[in-house]
């Protein structure tokens, strides 16, 4: 298996037979490889790599475990399917960071809703799609401080349905997989002879704040509906951010779009 950076060769790796993908419905979608080389390797945050048709990535420096050995060295690292960057992106209704009154409720359709998701996560990145999607009835949705992520969710919970990730291509509805006629179950004679449940909640690191304060006294030539930075900066990127800035303003409520910055 080949491990790339920005289209490099890190590492190509012979894989070891405890390597496994875990891929649950709108749950964890993970390849976790173990394999030993001679030489150590300083693999990064963003690292890739592509198995059959989908790209995982490092997400932490805690997904990479490296025990040395007699004859060199054993890697164990946990790669994190597409889905993972849809928290990584904020959902905002017009593409672009906003903070008007009332300007994060939305009343559309599945489809619709698809649509915007799909182009607030070509902001950030590209080659997002939209896939299938169920025909449903608009309803109305209120995006306060979401990720594209939060954003799914509520329009599948709000539709009683399911989303599916391709690659790149986001569809809505239930995936048909094909019958089987295997079952399984935990005790004797049900195949299972062990369970581990494991949290998928998926925590990325802060990188940039999209911070905005209270609506009161602010007179039309403020220019804004909500107390801004200093300056009127409506993000803090990785660089900037620290107690001193943050603190101009202290009645700013922070919202937090998890990010990693190419």
């Amino acid at each position: 298996m080949k491990i790339y950076r920005n289209n490099t060769l890190v590492a190509d790796v012979i894989l070891k037979d405890n390597s496994y993908i875990s891929d649950e419905i709108m749950g964890a979608c993970l390849l976790s490889i173990s394999f030993d080389i001679l030489q150590p390797v300083d693999f990064e945050i963003n690292d890739y790599t592509d198995f059959e048709g989908e790209r995982y990535k490092i997400r932490h420096a805690e997904s990479v475990k490296k025990d040395q050995t007699f004859s060199g060295y054993t890697y164990t690292i946990t790669f994190y399917g597409s889905q993972y960057e849809l928290q990584n992106t904020v959902f905002f209704l017009h593409g672009k960071p906003e903070r008007l009154k009332h300007g994060a409720t939305f009343r559309g359709t599945a489809a619709k809703i698809l649509e915007l998701i799909v182009a607030n996560m070509n902001r950030n990145d590209s080659g997002w799609k939209v896939g299938n999607c169920i025909e449903t009835a608009e309803e109305t949705f209120d995006f306060t401080d979401m990720s594209c992520g939060n954003a799914l969710d509520a329009v599948v919970k709000q539709f009683d349905t399911e989303y599916y990730i391709n690659g790149k291509i986001i569809s809505i509805g239930r995936q048909a997989y094909p019958a089987h006629e295997m079952t399984f179950g935990y005790g004797k004679g049900r195949g299972f002879r062990e369970l581990e449940v494991m949290a998928t909640e998926d925590q990325p690191p802060l990188t940039v704040l999209y911070p905005y304060g209270s609506d009161r006294n602010l007179n039309p030539e403020y220019g804004s509906d909500y107390l801004l930075l200093p300056g009127g900066q409506l993000s803090l990127e990785k660089m900037w951010l620290n107690m001193d800035v943050l603190s101009v303003q202290n009645s700013l409520t922070i919202f937090i779009l998890k990010e990693y910055l190419k």
